[in-house]
């Protein structure tokens, strides 16, 4: 049987590899959760970042970051990850 703190792990891996994105504005990289445009915002989303340890990847280019987009806003991604039973878009 898996302990809470191994599906916590696994959980973070997933998002950290099919979600968060990590762009860069100015030369200061930032996850595709923060405000690149807001210094505390960069900040605090970074921390969170390091502090989870999410194996984030830089954003594809063309059709692969195309499609990465299509499918966080479909909310297809993020429910197929957390095994829910609906989809997130409204």
């Amino acid at each position: 049987m898996k302990t809470l703190a191994k599906l916590r792990r696994n959980y973070h891996d997933k998002i950290g590899s099919q979600i968060i994105r990590i762009s860069k504005k100015h030369g200061q990289p930032y996850p595709n959760f923060a405000d690149g445009n807001s210094q505390s915002s960069v900040l605090i989303a970074n921390g969170i970042v390091r502090a989870i340890g999410f194996p984030a990847k830089t954003i594809p280019r063309g059709e692969d970051q195309l499609e990465m987009l299509e499918t966080m806003i479909q909310g297809n991604r993020l429910r197929d990850i957390s095994d829910l039973p609906f989809d997130l878009a409204v």
